[in-house]
């Protein structure tokens, strides 16, 4: 939402009353703004329909025509579908791994130049209309819903590879974390890395007796992405510290890439939070939220549509795969409501269903001993299927469904 829109102010209109412009721009913004705050605070960020993402060749995507909001609460509408190459998209020549995010922004265009006698400008002419719109762009950083839930740092980074360390900013007391490192390869020729440095912290720990946290690595013949994951514990001697604070330590600290060893000179100091429950802590941090301070936050203009997987040669780009998994969707929800508004209207229940008997061709006899719950069990001639399954030999195979129910094999 731009510069708080409230307190809201609307036109009282009377006999006699001279409208100037700025009694008309105000009884735009009246309903501009409360709309847009009505879908920041009650829908969020979100794609409404469509905008689907579809692979036309190596270089070509599809982007269906459909509706999304933003954090700020605006529409934006792509009443056409986009055939669009991906060296055409803004920050494509800026992309520096492989994984790029496909954003959508929201874009206002002054339209319909008229003459205006009173105008300010020299050539007496003003825009009679704004037209919404919307422009497309591309980032190579990662996508977090909530970028405040992680602490990143670039380890290394050239035109081939990248390495970054990513760690929770949240720890519970209790629990046990991961410090994550993601390898990943932006070219066609494999490669082998190997790494080691040491993170210095006070409150929490590794698995090891280090006194720091000890971080090492080694991939070989490296083709696309490797994850690294390395636990770590909160002290024991720091039950009621609210702050972990993690620094990077320069001494030793080393990466090699197909056998060439480089310094690891990169700075790093992160503040964790230390809190007692991740989940009723954030529910209780948006529930409490002031209408100020979600105003004052930094709120985007653009929606998240997808990743795009991407190889790129001197000579040309290669779509790789694209990922909509993690985009929100509101029509996903809707249709939850809707099945759970029809199951409560009338009563229903997902009933087991009962099997009729059935007799496959098995040569061998199943016993409870070969199962701990019921499950799915093939053969060539036949199947019978449940909920889950744990038995295996070598003369069946193990299967699972979705959808399935308990049964009984004689």
């Amino acid at each position: 939402m731009k510069d708080k829109p409230y307190p809201f102010i609307k036109n009282r209109y009377y006999k006699g009353k001279l409208l100037r412009t700025e009694d008309f721009e105000c009884e735009q913004n009246y309903h501009v703004h409360k709309l847009n705050m009505q879908n920041a605070l009650f829908y969020g960020e979100g794609i409404v329909c469509g905008l689907d993402i579809q692979k036309i060749d190596q270089q070509r995507l599809l982007i269906r025509n459909g509706v999304c909001i933003n954090q700020q609460g605006e529409f934006i509408y792509v009443p056409y579908d986009i055939d669009i190459s991906i060296e055409e998209i803004e920050g494509y020549e800026t992309l520096l791994d492989s994984r790029a995010y496909l954003y959508i922004h929201y874009h206002e265009k002054n339209e319909d130049l008229v003459y205006a006698s009173m105008s300010e400008h020299e050539d007496h002419l003003e825009n009679n209309s704004i037209q919404e719109t919307f422009h497309l762009s591309l980032e190579s950083n990662d996508y977090h819903q909530n970028d405040t839930l992680f602490s990143e740092c670039i380890l290394y980074q050239d035109e081939e590879l990248s390495i970054i360390q990513r760690i929770p900013l949240y720890l519970n007391y209790d629990d046990q974390f991961q410090i994550e490192v993601i390898l990943r390869n932006n070219s066609l020729h494999k490669h082998s890395i190997s790494f080691e440095y040491n993170l210095e912290s006070l409150e929490i720990k590794d698995q090891t007796t280090y006194k720091d946290i000890h971080i090492y690595g080694q991939v070989q013949n490296l083709e696309k992405e490797k994850h690294l994951f390395y636990p770590i514990f909160i002290q024991k001697t720091c039950g009621g510290t609210q702050h972990a604070h993690v620094t990077l330590l320069k001494n030793n600290a080393w990466i090699m890439v197909d056998g060439q060893q480089f310094s690891l000179n990169v700075t790093y100091e992160a503040s964790l939070h230390i809190v007692e429950n991740i989940k009723t802590y954030f529910q209780k941090k948006l529930q409490c939220q002031s209408l100020n301070a979600l105003s004052e936050s930094h709120l985007q203009q653009r929606v998240v549509l997808g990743c795009i997987e991407i190889m790129r040669t001197k000579e040309d780009v290669q779509i790789i795969s694209i990922d909509q998994s993690f985009v929100h969707r509101f029509m996903t929800e809707r249709i939850r409501h809707i099945e759970q508004n029809i199951r409560d209207a009338y009563h229903l229940q997902e009933k087991p269903k009962i099997l009729e008997t059935v007799q496959p061709e098995i040569s061998q006899t199943i016993s409870l001993s070969d199962y701990i719950s019921t499950g799915t069990l093939e053969n060539r001639s036949s199947r019978i299927w449940a909920s889950s399954v744990t038995y295996y030999n070598q003369s069946y195979s193990l299967s699972i469904r979705r959808q399935c129910y308990d049964c009984m094999v004689y």
